[in-house]
């Protein structure tokens, strides 16, 4: 039933009533009008039409809540008031509050909504002052430089958490431990290299709880697993391969030879030996020191310089500068062309210099713990990858490889010189 006044149009349904005032110079809208739960209601349009369409909606709703009000029993009655009590403080009407509830429970329907609001606290804290990833790793890399921690780790450091960041610039606490997982099975590597990007992104966010970029209860690595590393058979050259890579690169004069007389005859590690400098080289004291900063373990040792290593680095005792001035990748190239040129077996077996000294050496001393320290490593390691894989005879010959004549080992200028 609609009924019409100077500038009031009333429509009623039942005991329902809604009203629509007209427009007027002063107000110039038109404004629907109606009461639930004792609150007057107003809403505007500029529109007449839109205004009546509304205002029969809202009457046809207002009529059925005073049917389904009529038909509630005593306890429907009591859970209504009760309801009322916990949302009227907080003047959130009931039906907004029953309408939130739903959809909610449409998206977390095996959860309880107070689990999922304490998850939220929990994990994005409001006084917690997040901060972007990419900053966050500037901050650490910042940090552990100014803490003196060597190059090698802090280049590590960079190079994996930058992958990182490039996956995720977002805010630090907006992490999950699935999204961390997620990304680390991107990767597509080795179970040791996964390991190692889960190491980082460990430090990162640590260093995040202690600078309050994120709550220091939650373990945000919870979950993440760690994969099981299986131990691969390790590659060497034989003493022949050895040699005719240590005679080619003498003949062709190239800046390799010494990476691979430090690396075969001497145990260093390729990064060691590119931030090697030739003071490092003790000729007269029989060894080559690699410092703190050098080191991979960030540990200083000694290695010895054996007769044959003496023999094929003669002509650079008096070099100055860099082992090796190049690139790394330049160092890489190096090496497969020389074993292509060499014909090598399988190509350059990936730190097979290092993996050949171990063996060789383990077994001409027959002493794990001496060759541990050499290398650099450990006694588990050397007993695990290295202990008893070749023979005493086939030490002795690796160590016995020798060039033709002294002369022929020249100094290759340039190269040796930072």
């Amino acid at each position: 039933m609609s009924k019409k006044g100077a500038g009031t149009e009333v429509i009623g349904r039942g005991s329902a009533v809604v009203k629509i005032f007209k427009a007027t110079d002063k107000f110039p809208y038109y404004r629907v009008c109606y009461y639930t739960g004792g609150k007057r209601q107003v809403q505007t349009f500029a529109d007449l039409g839109k205004a009546r369409d509304e205002a029969e909606l809202r009457a046809n709703q207002l009529s059925r809540a005073d049917g389904w009000a009529a038909q509630m029993t005593s306890r429907d009655r009591v859970i209504y008031l009760d309801a009322k009590t916990y949302v009227d403080p907080m003047e959130v009407r009931l039906d907004a509050a029953a309408k939130e509830y739903a959809e909610a429970k449409v998206l977390l329907p095996e959860m309880q909504l107070r689990e999922a609001v304490e998850f939220y606290r929990k994990f994005f804290p409001q006084d917690v002052d997040s901060r972007p990833v990419p900053d966050v790793v500037k901050e650490l890399i910042a940090q552990r430089e100014k803490d003196g921690c060597s190059s090698a780790y802090t280049k590590d450091l960079r190079l994996r958490l930058q992958r990182f960041s490039k996956s995720f610039n977002c805010p630090i606490n907006s992490l999950t431990p699935g999204a961390v997982s997620r990304f680390l099975e991107g990767l597509n590597v080795g179970a040791r290299h996964q390991n190692n990007y889960r190491r980082v992104i460990q430090t990162l966010l640590k260093f995040a709880q202690q600078q309050g970029y994120l709550p220091e209860e939650v373990d945000m690595m919870k979950g993440v697993r760690r994969r099981k590393e299986i131990d691969e058979e390790v590659q060497i050259f034989t003493a022949d391969e050895f040699a005719g890579m240590l005679k080619h690169a003498v003949a062709n004069q190239s800046p390799v030879l010494p990476v691979l007389v430090l690396g075969g005859l001497c145990g260093l590690r390729n990064a060691e030996i590119r931030r090697l400098h030739w003071a490092d080289v003790k000729w007269e004291e029989g060894h080559v020191e690699i410092k703190k900063g050098t080191a991979k373990t960030r540990a200083r040792r000694t290695a010895p310089i054996s007769d044959n290593a003496m023999a094929w680095l003669d002509g650079y005792t008096e070099t100055t500068g860099r082992v090796w001035a190049g690139a790394e990748t330049t160092l890489n190239h190096a090496f497969r062309d020389l074993a292509k040129d060499c014909k090598v077996e399988d190509g350059w077996k990936h730190n097979g210099l290092r993996h050949s000294f171990c063996s060789y050496r383990a077994a001409l001393t027959k002493n794990m713990n001496q060759t541990a320290f050499e290398a650099g490593n450990s006694p588990a390691m050397i007993q695990r990858h290295y202990w008893k894989t070749v023979s005493e005879k086939q030490a002795k010959q690796w160590f016995a490889i020798m060039p033709e004549e002294a002369k022929n080992v020249v100094r290759v200028e340039g190269q040796a010189h930072g």
